[in-house]
């Protein structure tokens, strides 16, 4: 028996920067935030036996609550441009518990 299990999403939340007070080009923050994730999984399972084989396929979708915690860092080259990194603990709640995950991210930006 074999079974191939593929899950897909994605997520939308409102997120608050707060800075560490210190006045340089590298700029620690941490990240907290609420929002809304969606997530689909997919299954393809198959066994054989006897000259027989057996095949099918399975999708679910649920939806529901989620929260954010992380911590980051902006570096500006000048006044406008730089880069971000950050990291970020991302909790279900509801249908989507156990579906937790980490994300990392990088950017560019660019301040008026």
């Amino acid at each position: 028996a074999a079974a191939d299990v593929t899950i897909k999403g994605y997520d939308l939340t409102a997120n608050a920067k707060v800075f560490l007070p210190i006045d340089a080009p590298v700029m620690p923050y941490g990240i907290v935030g609420l929002g809304y994730a969606r997530f689909k999984a997919e299954a393809d399972i198959s066994a054989e036996g006897g000259g027989i084989e057996v095949s099918d396929s399975e999708s679910e979708t649920e939806s529901g609550a989620i929260a954010r915690i992380g911590a980051g860092c902006d570096y500006f080259f000048d006044d406008n441009f730089g880069v971000e990194g950050e990291i970020s603990y991302n909790h279900c709640f509801n249908d989507l518990k156990g579906l937790n995950f980490i994300d990392f991210n990088v950017g560019v930006i660019y301040a008026f």
